[in-house]
């Protein structure tokens, strides 16, 4: 199999051996339709590399958006209600056409 010239072949490999120690070799079909998954995660801002080792080190079968670590030690709903914060001061300063830091 021809593997693109973005995907290193070692780390292919590895999540080929990944896959066969988990009793779940590939097809070569499914190898096909891995790699096109591969380029859509690659397409959306995901290293190659990075997705394969996440399925490697989590035990996945499967290929994934990279997982994201919260930032800072927030957790998700401190980083939504910061968020939140952010959007209102924006909508505060269009409706009263301040900038938002000079409504803090």
């Amino acid at each position: 199999m021809t593997l693109p010239d973005w995907l290193a072949k070692e780390d292919w490999l590895a999540f080929t051996e990944h896959r066969k120690r988990l009793k779940a070799p590939m097809s070569e079909v499914a190898q096909v339709r891995a790699i096109a998954e591969l380029s859509r995660l690659r397409d959306n801002g995901h290293d190659p590399s990075a997705v394969l080792n996440q399925s490697i080190v989590n035990g996945w079968k499967g290929l994934f958006d990279l997982k994201r670590h919260e930032a800072h030690g927030f957790n998700r709903q401190a980083m939504l209600e910061a968020r939140n914060a952010q959007a209102c001061l924006e909508a505060k300063a269009l409706i009263f056409g301040e900038s938002a830091d000079a409504i803090l």
